[in-house]
């Protein structure tokens, strides 16, 4: 899978990836270093992952303006990405029920979208 973003899509993963952090009610040490590896595995410098950082801080400020963006994700590649993300930074220490519930929220929006599309 080609791991190319728009930027439209890193800023909803780096909101969606700020979200995930917080989730739990602490941010641990492995979540940074997981959120910081996330411009490793995109190829960008580690200025331009900070630039989409603080442009998802201010396009995205809350839960619900990240699931709001990531509704609007309609590449399946992209999708695949973000949980696969996301997935990483919830389990890089004890998962918890509300690191769950984004997971399933965006499996289920995404799901309901295709159907949506299909039918």
């Amino acid at each position: 899978m080609s791991e190319a973003l728009t930027r439209g899509e890193m800023v909803v993963l780096a909101g969606a990836v700020r979200e995930m952090m917080k989730a739990d009610g602490s941010v641990s040490h492995a979540e940074v270093e997981t959120a910081v590896s996330v411009a490793e595995r995109l190829a960008l410098p580690a200025e331009e992952w900070g630039a989409i950082w603080e442009e998802a801080a201010h396009k995205l400020p809350t839960a619900e303006a990240v699931k709001a963006g990531a509704a609007e994700l309609y590449r399946q590649e992209a999708r695949e990405l973000v949980y696969e993300i996301l997935h990483e930074v919830a389990t890089h220490d004890e998962i918890v029920d509300s690191e769950w519930d984004l997971l399933e929220w965006l499996d289920e929006t995404w799901r309901f979208s295709d159907d949506q599309k299909d039918g």
